[in-house]
Order: C-alpha cells, then sequence, then structure tokens
C-alpha cells in the first residue's frame, strides 16, 4: 500500500490524525518501514537520531517527518546512561546528528555538545521549556502524580502531599520506581524530597513505605495499583490520565506542595554530518501539527503556548509547580539517588537505564 497516499488522502479529508492513529493501530501496512531503518547502513541515512523515548512515542513522529520529506531516518534508541557515555566518547558527532526527547536536566548538563537553533517558532514555544541560548528545544511536558486506588483510599485519606507517601497507614502499600531505573522518577524523587525539610529522613522513611514495592517499570507500578497490592503509586501525568479513562477504581492528585517540572526535549549536536536535516527535524516536533498529535492521542502536554492541554487536564499555571534551574537537576538527582541507594541497597548496579 502507498503511505504516503493514504496520508495525503486523510489530509486532505480533515482527517489528519485519524490517519496517524491507524497508522499506530496496524504497523503491518508500514511493512518495512519502522522507525528503525535497517535497509541501509547509518552512514547513508539522511538523518541519524538518538532517542530516550519509548517507540510509542518516537515512531509516530519519525515516520510522519520521513513521509513528508523523503528523508531516510535511522533511530537508535537507548538508555541515559548510554547516552552519557557515547558523548563522554568523543564521537558522538560522528554517530548522530540529534537527540530527540531526552530530560531538560541531561540537555543542560551536556549544552557544550549541541548547536544552538535560535528562531525554531519561536513565537509559539513557552520559553521555560527551552535552552535559555537556544542549545536545546522543548518537546513534551509530564508532571508526576499521585495514582491512587479509590476502593482502598477513601476521599477523607487522599494523598493530597508528597508527605501523604510517609503515612503509617500506607506502609508497605506504596509504590515507586527504582529512581535509579528512571529520570522521570528520579526527578519524582527529587520533587517529593524538596518539599521536606529533613531531605535524608524524608528518604528513610520513604523506604519503609515502599519496602517490597520497589519496581523496575512504570507499568508495574500501576499493575500494582490497579489490582490493591498497592494503595498508592508515583506516576506520571500522561499514563496517570490514560489509566484513569480505563479503570474507574483509578484516580490521581497533584501533590500540593508542588512538582519539579521537567520536559522533555532535542538539540541538534554540534559538528554533526546532517545539520540542515536536524534542523528541519527539530523544527517538525515543534510543529503545530506534531504537538497536536502529542496533546490530542498520546495525552502529553506541549511546550507550544498555542495548544490547549489534553482534554480533561488544567493549565499548567493552575498546577502546583516549582521552577528549578535545569542545570541543578542532574546533582539533585544524584544526592537523592545516593540516598535511596543508602535506605534501598542493591539498586546501584542498575542505574542508567530508561
Amino acid at each position: 500500500m502507498n503511505i504516503r497516499y493514504l496520508v495525503s488522502v486523510f489530509r486532505r479529508s480533515g482527517l489528519f490524525p485519524a490517519a496517524w492513529l491507524l497508522l499506530l493501530a496496524c504497523p503491518g501496512i508500514l511493512c518495512g518501514c519502522g522507525a528503525r531503518d535497517q535497509a541501509f547502513p547509518v552512514q547513508e541515512c539522511d538523518l541519524r537520531v538518538y532517542t530516550c523515548q519509548e517507540e510509542s512515542v518516537y515512531a509516530p513522529v519519525v515516520k510522519e517527518f520521513r513521509e513528508r520529506t523523503g528523508k531516510h531516518v535511522a533511530v537508535h534508541a537507548g538508555s541515559y546512561q548510554d547516552l552519557e557515555q557515547a558523548l563522554s566518547g568523543g564521537s558522538f558527532a560522528r554517530d548522530w546528528d540529534l537527540v530527540f526527547g531526552v530530560d531538560a536536566g541531561t540537555l543542560e548538563h551536556y549544552r557544550d555538545f549541541w548547536q544552538p537553533c535560535p528562531g525554531l517558532d519561536g513565537a509559539s514555544l513557552a520559553e521555560e521549556f527551552c535552552g535559555p541560548d537556544g542549545s536545546w528545544t522543548g518537546f513534551s511536558v509530564l508532571p508526576p502524580v499521585l495514582l491512587y486506588n479509590t476502593k482502598v483510599v477513601t476521599y477523607r485519606e487522599l494523598p493530597e502531599h508528597w508527605s501523604s507517601l510517609l503515612e503509617p497507614r500506607w506502609a508497605g502499600r506504596i509504590a515507586f520506581v527504582n529512581p535509579a531505573v528512571s529520570h522521570s522518577y528520579a526527578t519524582a524523587l527529587v520533587s517529593a524530597m524538596g518539599a521536606w525539610d529533613r531531605q535524608e529522613d524524608f528518604v528513610r522513611r520513604l523506604a519503609a513505605s515502599v519496602d517490597g514495592l520497589v519496581f523496575d517499570s512504570p507499568q508495574e507500578v500501576y499493575e500494582a495499583v490497579a489490582d490493591g497490592r498497592a494503595s498508592i503509586g508515583v506516576a506520571l501525568e500522561e499514563d496517570a490520565r490514560r489509566l484513569c479513562l480505563q479503570n474507574m477504581d483509578l484516580d490521581y492528585i497533584y501533590p500540593s506542595e508542588g512538582s519539579c517540572l521537567v520536559p522533555e526535549g532535542s538539540a541538534l549536536v554540534r559538528g554533526c554530518a546532517h545539520p540542515d536535516a536536524a534542523r528541519e527535524f527539530l523544527e517538525f516536533t515543534v510543529s503545530k501539527d506534531t504537538q497536536r498529535i502529542l496533546v490530542s492521542h498520546l495525552g502529553r502536554r506541549s511546550v507550544r503556548t498555542d495548544m490547549p492541554a489534553p482534554a480533561g487536564l488544567g493549565s499548567l499555571q493552575t498546577l502546583p509547580l516549582y521552577p528549578l534551574d535545569y542545570a541543578e537537576i542532574p546533582v539533585l538527582r544524584e544526592q537523592a539517588l545516593a540516598l535511596w541507594e543508602e535506605y534501598i541497597p542493591g539498586t546501584e548496579a542498575d542505574r542508567g537505564r530508561k
């Protein structure tokens, strides 16, 4: 089937989002046009992308970019540990043109590796979700929330605060992803610690509350809360919204003390082989079409000021959030992980997975 023709038909009919959903729901019709090009070596590609996103997020973006431009794109989906090792190796620009869907703390920490790209639809991009010098550009925003099982947690017991995770009634009933294997959960731990005066005491007490319910993936947390093994779990807003639409026994709340809002973004690699294609892809990730799909069908918040929040979600301005200097995030995460390892030993060896 001619995919370019199929998508063009949907565009003319005004059903472009439906075309995107069709490509996601029926991967077989793409036959051989997957996000990771196997038909030709990386050296022969028009664009080489390193991402820390799941395939469900990066694949639709890459496929549509390929359909629109006809460019051959090679994608490597790796961990943050692999990314940091590759950057330290000194040959990153030889291997990759662009990093896509990487958290702002990492992007800011390695900012000397990126080629600034000012003027990317600047009038419509939220300033706080881009590098101050244009060295990186935001893609999506994922606030952490507290997911809970409404069959177990009554209205009077709602986990309204990060400190709710420490209440004795929930001991052994709190589900958390090992922050050593997830940047998102390490940032959530930073958020929780930041709301407590004695941070070491917070982690020590949290360790007791999550005893036996520390998992290696968010999906395991969500399953534990859904089936009642856990009463409360830390989740990302995108996932919590989707789960609550599917399961009437689940709901979520934003901790009243606030959360660190760390966007995920992209950057052009300084000295890369295909800077023009990389900038074109970067512009595409923040285009209205891509950001509209991000909001409508992935349930993520956009980095554009002219794009509404996903259905059912309030604006970011109404949420309890507290700003952080993105450059401080890697340091704060390391401090949080050191405390976590002290009170929940045995996790350090796993550090660096997605």
